[in-house]
């Protein structure tokens, strides 16, 4: 989410750089002027990408420009792992005295 600008400007667009690791889906902007945006990322290959959101006042000719970057690595899911079937080594006690375990 972006709230309002406090200047002239108002959100426009957000772009990704590298759609094939980071998408940008349900993009809308609300009549208040806050911005929403949803960020996937499929996490079965590793990359980076840059996510711009472009401001542009109204009654100005000429194109958007970035108001703000957020950069982002995606790291992909491991290969091999916890899984239901083989739920991996237990995990460590934490020493409060209070039992964890793993979400199902």
């Amino acid at each position: 989410m972006l709230r309002p600008r406090t200047d002239d400007k108002r959100w426009t667009a957000v772009r990704s750089s590298a759609p094939v690791f980071v998408l940008v889906s349900g993009w809308r902007v609300d009549a208040d002027g806050t911005a929403h945006a949803s960020l996937r990322c499929a996490g079965t290959r590793g990359g980076s990408a840059e996510i711009t959101a472009l401001a542009k006042a109204p009654d100005v000719a000429g194109a958007a420009r970035g108001a703000f970057v957020l950069d982002l690595t995606v790291t992909p899911y491991a290969r091999e792992g916890w899984s239901r079937e083989h739920p991996g080594p237990p995990l460590p006690p934490s020493g409060d005295g209070v039992s964890r375990s793993r979400a199902p």
